[in-house]
Parts: C-alpha cells; structure tokens; sequence
C-alpha cells in the first residue's frame, strides 16, 4: 500500500512560489514603485559600469577564498573560489539547497585527497565564520537603520544588537568551552537526527555515542584552526564584506542614485543578516525585499532601490548560478577522466 506523500515534501514548492510572489508583488508594491519604471532605469545603465561591476564581483570571491583557505590548510585560492562558485550555484537553485551544497563542497573537497577530519573542521569554521560575521555585521546595521528613525529609543536598539550577537555565540561559545557541553550538544543533535529519521519512513538509530566522539574530534580540531588563523578569518570576512558593501554603491551609482556609504553598508549588513537561514533559494525575494526596504527608508528613490537591488543581486545571486554550474560541471568531468586510470593502476 503506497504512503501519503510527506508534508515536507511540498516545502520546495512552497519555498520557489514565496519567492516569485515577494519578488514579483511585494518588492514593487512595498517600494512604491512599478516595474514598467525599474526596467526604465535598468536598461539606461551605460554598458560601461559592467565591466567594473565585475571586477569588483570576482574581488569579493578571492577574498572570501581566504576565509576558505585557512579554514582547511592545504587548499588553494583556486579551488576555494571552485567550491564558492559551486557551492552558491547549488544553493541559489534549490529551495533549502545548503545542505546539497554542504554535500557537493564535501565530494569535491574529499576527491582533492583531504581527509575526513580535516573536512569536518572546514565545513565547522567556515560556516561559523560566515554565521558570526553575518550576525554581528547585521545586527549593527540593523542597530543604525532603527536608530535613523525618530521615537525609536536606544534601549531598543540596544536589545535588537543584544539578543541577536548572544544568540550568534551563544551555543558556539559552550560547544567550544567545554567537551561536556559539546558532547550533550551532540546527543541532542542525533535524538533531533534520529526523529526527523522516523518522521520521513528511515530506520531510526541510535547513534549518540558516536555523535558525540565525532563531535569532540572535530571540536579540537576546530579550536586549533581557529588559534592559529582568526586573524585571517577575520580579514578575508571583513574584505569580502567591504568589496559587497562597494558593489551596491556602484551598483546605486550605475543607476544614477549615489547614497551616503552609511546606508549602503547598513544594507548589505541588513541583507546578511536576512539571508542568513535561507528559506529560498539563495535568499531570492528576502534578499530583494530587505536591500529595497533599506534603501528606501535611508532616502533613496524608490524606482532606483529596486533598479540598483537587481543589479547587486544580478552579481551577487544570479551570475553565481551558471558560473558555478561550469565549475561543479569541470569539476565532475575531470573526476570521471580520473577514474579510470584509477582503477586500470589498482588492477
């Protein structure tokens, strides 16, 4: 007898159709604007703002690149912007694709000869690192645009940069103070692995001994990375965020609306933050919505909100797609001449 299709399965759609109604109804209608009038401004873009709006692009990659290099020693600036490209091509497709990227970022790291401890403390540091700064950066950004309003108090905004920058390192701070904290972390994340098990038709297992032993390894692993390259965690983290934060600026300039560099760099803060659990594909229509709704409360006219957010997420979200589809695509195809060869050397 067939089973009834499991709710979660309906999420994907549910997920690509929220997107499409935000970005094609709320971000105009919220704005104040038309579409008629964004497509006016977008397409009086001089060809000549392409060519640097592209350099400034592949800038920010590299220096992301070095957040990923330091996170796992050994790897490259060339295969750190491969997995970067591949990884947010996956990501920006699918609805809640950052698991399938986290999947396809282990495969490629795995077939480069990395060991399996050595990739678990990558994906650990790099994805915290990308979280904290996401948190931290955004709640001040955040703190600036509530402050900007009138009657909005700063004990307010205090408890917004408060609640947000306790609940970034809160539970990374004990998972790291103590091996206790980290192995009962562990055993909460296999009862929580061992229910979602059961709840999509799995075998459910119990595996909390063997959580919580991994955990611990990659934990040491984890503050030994960290010891060593925060400082260079840090500078690629805060690089990778000045060159988004030039981006929008040239992407307002691009549309003949330059803005106060505070605003810009409140709003790529808001926009991190925003998609920092993205519920769509690559964030698509939250991103939008939070980059226009900034700009929009910080002066700038509407139209050329929408028209300058496009453009940033044009670079930012849509070009990542096909470029990093060829890089995943290379990837594979290289992989596949090599398999032969390996198998004809253990013959």
């Amino acid at each position: 007898m067939p089973h009834p299709p499991h709710p979660l399965r309906w999420l994907p759609a549910a997920s690509l159709a929220a997107a499409t109604s935000v970005l094609l109804l709320a971000v105009p209608r919220l704005s104040g604007s038309t579409w008629k009038a964004v497509v006016d401004v977008a397409t009086a873009v001089r060809i000549g703002w392409v060519p640097i709006l592209l350099v400034v692009w592949a800038a920010g990659l590299f220096a992301h690149s070095l957040v990923l290099t330091r996170s796992l020693p050994g790897l490259s600036a060339r295969r750190a912007v491969s997995l970067n490209l591949a990884g947010s091509a996956v990501a920006n497709t699918l609805p809640l694709g950052g698991a399938v990227s986290v999947a396809l970022t282990a495969r490629m790291v795995r077939s480069w000869g990395f060991a399996a401890l050595p990739l678990s403390a990558f994906l650990t540091v790099s994805t915290v690192w990308n979280v904290l700064a996401r948190v931290l950066v955004g709640s001040a950004g955040l703190a600036w645009m509530l402050s900007s309003f009138p009657g909005m108090s700063r004990a307010a905004t205090g408890g917004v940069v408060t609640v947000l920058s306790v609940a970034g390192f809160g539970l990374l701070l004990l998972v790291c103070a103590r091996s206790r904290t980290a192995a009962r972390v562990a055993a909460v994340a296999a009862i929580v692995w061992a229910w979602t098990s059961s709840a999509v038709g799995r075998p459910a297992v119990d595996r909390r001994r063997q959580w919580a032993l991994a955990i611990l390894r990659v934990r040491r692993a984890v503050l030994g990375l960290v010891r060593r390259s925060w400082r260079a965690l840090s500078l690629g983290m805060a690089l990778y965020l000045l060159l988004l934060g030039l981006l929008l600026d040239l992407c307002l300039r691009a549309v003949g609306s330059a803005q106060p560099w505070q605003l810009v760099v409140a709003t790529v803060a808001v926009e991190r933050l925003l998609t920092a659990v993205p519920l769509t594909p690559g964030g698509a229509g939250v991103a939008e919505l939070g980059l226009t709704s900034c700009l929009v409360l910080g002066g700038t006219p509407p139209v050329d909100a929408v028209a300058a957010a496009l453009l940033y997420r044009l670079f930012t979200f849509l070009l990542e797609i096909p470029v990093g589809f060829t890089v995943a695509a290379s990837w594979g195809w290289r992989l596949r001449r090599r398999a032969p060869a390996g198998r004809l050397g253990a013959a």
